[in-house]
């Protein structure tokens, strides 16, 4: 497999160094041709792969898995949240298309509600981007985001062309939308904004 990729790259680039040190015009259609070949090639060795034969070849995007939800008891855990002393309302940010979490908490008579872009639209959940989301003000007495917005933010801002300043802005508001007093209970956590942050904030 890796000399095979190995191979294909070599070729590739081989092919357009002699063009370039040629005198020889380059042509588009020459280099549509030369990508499209490289692209047939290289997705006949990427479909030995077994891990990739879960996608579709007919189609031209490989299509969205969400992670599958942790249960509730993991969750819990993990955040070290004492359903106790929960402060309500709870809202479950990227709660995940079966809105696991928000499910428990309602039925144990908690007021609680979901935010994601993969769940469904009902009496208190909500299908929508994390950013077209709006968050009132001093209205949230708990915020949840396990392996979610958080997990997103750490990555954009390890990347070099991160979108970092949208997340770090939506971040921002999901602290001033809670109560006074509020929680806000997420994973991973954010050392490089956290730092910033007046201690008045308390994170979670």
């Amino acid at each position: 497999m890796v000399n095979e990729l190995y191979d294909l790259y070599e070729d590739f680039l081989v092919r357009i160094f002699k063009i370039l040190y040629s005198n020889i015009s380059i042509n588009l259609d020459w280099i549509n041709r030369l990508v499209m070949e490289h692209q047939l090639k290289l997705r006949s060795i990427l479909g030995t792969i077994d891990e990739l034969r879960l996608f579709s070849i007919t189609k031209r995007f490989v299509e969205p898995i969400p992670c599958s939800e942790y249960s509730v008891a993991l969750q819990l855990k993990i955040l070290n949240i004492n359903i106790e002393k929960i402060k309500e309302p709870i809202l479950d940010f990227g709660c995940g298309s079966k809105a696991t979490l928000v499910h428990y908490l309602r039925k144990i008579g908690l007021e609680a509600y979901g935010v994601d872009r993969i769940t469904n639209d009902k009496l208190y959940t909500i299908q929508t981007d994390w950013f077209n989301y709006e968050l009132k003000p001093n209205y949230w007495g708990t915020i949840i985001s396990h392996l979610s917005f958080t997990n997103h933010f750490k990555r954009t801002h390890l990347k070099k062309n991160g979108n970092y300043i949208k997340y770090a802005r939506k971040y921002m508001e999901l602290l001033n939308s809670l109560k006074l007093d509020g929680e806000f209970y997420y994973t991973p956590n954010l050392p490089f904004i956290e730092q910033f942050l007046s201690p008045k904030n308390l994170i979670k």
